[in-house]
């Protein structure tokens, strides 16, 4: 086999590469090729091949290594996030929210735009709330949930302020007020500033309970898949 594919993923959080996915395959994907012209161009020299390129290898490899995204799941549903924070009015939810619906966009859920003035901030998260809300917003799962971010006692060190989030979340389909699943979640983080610490461990734990969700919402949906197969012009079994 010849030739060499060699494709890069990195994803940016605050200007700092904090996950760097690298594909880079030495016996190639290329089962053969046939040179069809070379020319100069000033100081630029130009060849044009047909290759006969390994597609099927190349796109398992690509999955395996997470550089492309994965296909939709089963249905795909329609989902809106709404997340409120206990004790800071939304400032904390808004960032475990977008969190949450970021880590299932990257797994092709179809994510509503939501308008997070439409849920009242007055009454606890409930199923019956998530009902109205999803029959609002045309959505077939909503994910309502509660975030807590307090200081951590004792700071890692001198002039850093450390803080914990811990976030809840139910997960509803609003045709039957049915709670599907439900999952909670924590993380932390550590920053010179106070306010973006515990942005950041808002943060870091909507991104993990979205993804550990979106692979159960996934894996539930794919199991109530059902097929039907129609077959016409037979009298009977026997036939068959």
């Amino acid at each position: 086999m010849l030739g060499v594919y060699i494709s890069a993923k990195t994803r940016v959080h605050d200007a700092v590469a904090v996950n760097d996915k690298i594909l880079a395959n030495v016996e190639g994907y290329v089962r053969k090729y046939e040179i069809l012209g070379e020319k100069e161009e000033g100081a630029v020299h130009k060849t044009r091949i047909r290759a006969l390129v390994l597609y099927r290898k190349l796109g398992d490899d690509l999955k395996a290594a997470g550089l492309v995204p994965p296909p939709p799941p089963p249905g795909n549903p329609r989902v809106a996030v709404f997340v409120r924070d206990q004790g800071n009015g939304e400032k904390w939810g808004n960032d475990s929210s977008a969190a949450v619906r970021r880590a299932l966009l990257e797994r092709n859920f179809s994510v509503v735009d939501l308008n997070d003035s439409a849920v009242d901030s007055g009454p606890a998260r409930s199923s019956s709330t998530a009902a109205s809300l999803g029959l609002k917003l045309g959505a077939d799962l909503v994910l309502l949930g509660d975030v807590q971010v307090h200081p951590l006692e004792g700071a890692p060190m001198e002039g850093f302020h450390s803080y914990r989030a811990r976030l809840h979340v139910l997960a509803v389909k609003p045709a039957m007020g049915q709670v599907v699943a439900e999952k909670t979640q924590e993380a932390s983080a550590i920053d010179p500033a106070a306010d973006i610490a515990a942005s950041k461990s808002a943060d870091a734990a909507g991104q993990l309970l979205g993804e550990a969700l979106a692979a159960d919402l996934a894996a539930g949906l794919k199991s109530r898949v059902g097929v039907a197969v129609k077959v016409a012009g037979l009298g009977g079994l026997a036939d068959l």
